[in-house]
């Protein structure tokens, strides 16, 4: 099943890697840098998933999580982060997150994450 997918890493070369492999699986990508480029992207239609970095130039992936969960949206949403630990991945399962992956990831996984069904919110997704 193909998805709209919104990646929101501010790594150029890993947020270019990340579409690089999602977009021959036949995903519609749309990437952003920012939390405020993330916002522009949710505005103009809503993702089916998201895969957002924790740490952004101008805010946090939770900044972003709070906009697509405040807009009701049911997107699968999937944090990245350098430094998982029990608490981080306990605040981001109360805003609605599916997944929580330390970087690297497995890209394997990801991959079949994004392949998965559209009906995030409920933290009951892929890897933690």
């Amino acid at each position: 099943m193909n998805h709209q997918i919104l990646i929101v890493e501010d790594d150029p070369l890993l947020r270019r890697g990340m579409c690089a492999l999602l977009r021959p699986h036949g995903h519609a990508l749309v990437a952003a840098g920012t939390v405020a480029e993330a916002r522009a992207h949710l505005a103009a239609g809503p993702p089916s998933h998201a895969i957002v970095d924790l740490n952004l130039p101008d805010g946090t992936g939770a900044d972003v999580v709070r906009e697509i969960r405040g807009r009701g949206l049911p997107a699968r949403v999937m944090i990245l982060t350098g430094s998982p630990d029990a608490d981080l991945v306990a605040a981001a399962r109360a805003l609605g997150v599916d997944a929580v992956v330390a970087k690297p990831p497995d890209w394997n996984a990801v991959v079949r994450w994004a392949a998965g069904p559209a009906d995030g919110g409920g933290g009951n997704g892929a890897p933690t």
